[in-house]
C-alpha cells in the first residue's frame, strides 16, 4: 500500500513538472520578443527617449523572399513630437500642406546617410557627392499623414533597390485603396 501511495505521488510530481514546463514554453513562445536597447539601431537609441516621439526597432524585417533589413520607425505621438521630427529631419512644411489636400502626396522617400537619417544623401545628378555610393546610404520614408518616419537600414545597393520596390508597391496600394 505504501508503494502505491509513493508511486502516485511520484507521478503527480512528474505531471506537475510537465505542466510547469509546458506553461513556461507557451509563455516564452507567446510573449513578444524584445531586443535590449544595445542591439537596436543607433537611430532608435537616439530617439527612443524623446518626449512626443515613439520609437520602434524591427530586426530583420522581410522585404521580399530574399531580402530582410533592420528598420527603425519613429512616430510622433503629439504635435510637439511631430514639430521636433520635422525640424530634426528638415522636412518641408509645404509637404504637410500638400499632404493635407492631396492623397497622392502623403508619402515621400529619400536616401539618407547611414546612421544619420536627418541628412539627405545625394548619389546621383549634378549635386551628387562623389564620395557616396548607393552602398553608403539608407532609405528614409516619411508618412506625413500618419506623422511617421521609417528608416530602412540597408547594407548595399541591392537591398536599397528591393526596399524602394517594396515602398513603391505599398504606396501605390495605399493610393488605390
Amino acid at each position: 500500500m505504501k508503494n502505491i501511495v509513493l508511486n502516485q505521488r511520484f507521478w503527480l510530481v512528474v505531471g506537475a513538472l510537465l505542466l510547469v514546463e509546458c506553461a513556461a514554453l507557451w509563455a516564452y513562445r507567446s510573449c513578444s520578443r524584445t531586443l535590449p536597447e544595445s542591439q537596436c539601431s543607433e537611430v532608435y537609441r537616439r530617439y527612443a527617449h524623446v518626449p512626443g516621439v515613439e520609437a520602434a526597432f524591427v530586426k530583420g524585417f522581410p522585404i521580399n523572399d530574399t531580402v530582410a533589413v533592420d528598420v527603425t520607425l519613429l512616430r510622433a505621438t503629439d504635435s510637439a513630437g511631430w514639430a521636433y521630427l520635422m525640424n530634426k529631419f528638415d522636412l518641408p512644411k509645404a509637404m504637410l500642406e500638400l499632404a493635407e489636400t492631396r492623397k497622392d502626396h502623403l508619402l515621400s522617400e529619400r536616401q539618407v546617410l547611414r546612421n544619420h537619417p536627418e541628412k539627405k544623401a545625394i548619389t546621383q545628378g549634378e549635386l551628387r557627392d562623389p564620395n557616396l555610393t548607393e552602398d553608403d546610404v539608407e532609405l528614409c520614408v516619411i508618412d506625413y499623414y500618419e506623422k511617421e518616419i521609417c528608416v530602412f537600414h540597408v547594407l548595399n545597393a541591392r537591398q536599397l533597390e528591393a526596399v524602394k520596390d517594396y515602398s513603391f508597391d505599398k504606396t501605390t496600394t495605399n493610393i488605390n485603396d
